[in-house]
């Protein structure tokens, strides 16, 4: 699933979509983007603001990241404990 559509800046899905997706166990993985997009690196597509932005803080905030062969990698399944 791409967050934010193929660049990243299309409202969807919304947070609270994804929220949901998450909780029904259809989404498990959360592969964080570290190129370059418009303005410097930022959330899928290189985008700081707007929903991916608020997914991809969502998610660094409250699940474990991992390191896959030099990739970020977030296990939807397990939850920080904060």
């Amino acid at each position: 699933m791409a967050i934010g559509g193929f660049t990243g800046g299309d409202p969807s899905p919304t947070l609270a979509q994804f929220q949901q997706y998450v909780a029904d166990g259809q989404v498990r993985y959360f592969i964080a983007s570290d190129r370059e997009g418009p303005g410097g690196p930022g959330g899928p597509g290189g985008h700081r603001d707007g929903v991916a932005k608020d997914i991809t803080t969502w998610v660094e905030q409250n699940f474990i990241k991992s390191d896959v062969g030099g990739t970020t990698v977030y296990d939807l399944a397990r939850v920080t404990t904060r």
